[in-house]
């Protein structure tokens, strides 16, 4: 029996509701949200086809942090130019299990360091800086030797790299 339903607003992810009777026609519900999305949600629930008419509304949080995604990519080499900053700045995003943006508490305010994969240089700027509300904006990065160089995400640099290079030196054929 369909004991009560959770609505965000969105059709995101799946709810699990674990209802139990505990005495004399009353039940305690338990929902768990398995999906993106924070914000109000409405409970509401059913007693043999009739709506419960007290409905509540709780506040979902996003979860604890457990992974960092680039938002905005760093330059690409053919747009770098040595000793320039690059034209675009890496944006870097403290998210949870479910993809929600970790916008309180100590994992949002993380250091976050960019460095570089292949290369023979020292990556340039500011390389460690602190998040905001889950965001780190780097501001200053570039790279002074004339070479190619690949930045990227860490899974995608060691499973999917876009240069030859970049795969060779990984690999540990250097060449």
């Amino acid at each position: 029996t369909n004991m009560g339903v959770i609505d965000n607003g969105t059709s995101v992810g799946p709810t699990n509701v674990t209802a139990n009777y505990t005495s004399a026609g009353k039940y305690t519900a338990t929902f768990k949200m398995n999906g993106i999305g924070v914000g109000n949600a409405t409970i509401t629930g059913k007693y043999n086809t009739v709506a419960i008419i007290d409905n509540a509304i709780v506040a979902v949080t996003f979860g604890l942090a457990t992974q960092l995604t680039i938002q905005t990519q760093p330059a690409q080499v053919s747009q770098a130019i040595a000793g320039t900053a690059f034209s675009a700045q890496p944006e870097i995003r403290i998210k949870d299990q479910w993809g929600n943006l970790v916008t309180s508490g100590v994992s949002s305010t993380s250091a976050i360091t960019a460095t570089r994969v292949t290369g023979t240089s020292n990556l340039q700027g500011t390389t460690t800086i602190n998040a905001s509300g889950g965001i780190a904006t780097f501001i200053n990065l570039s790279y002074n030797t004339a070479e190619l160089i690949e930045a990227g995400g860490t899974r995608k640099i060691f499973t999917n790299p876009e240069k030859k290079q970049t795969e060779d030196y990984i690999t540990g054929r250097f060449g």
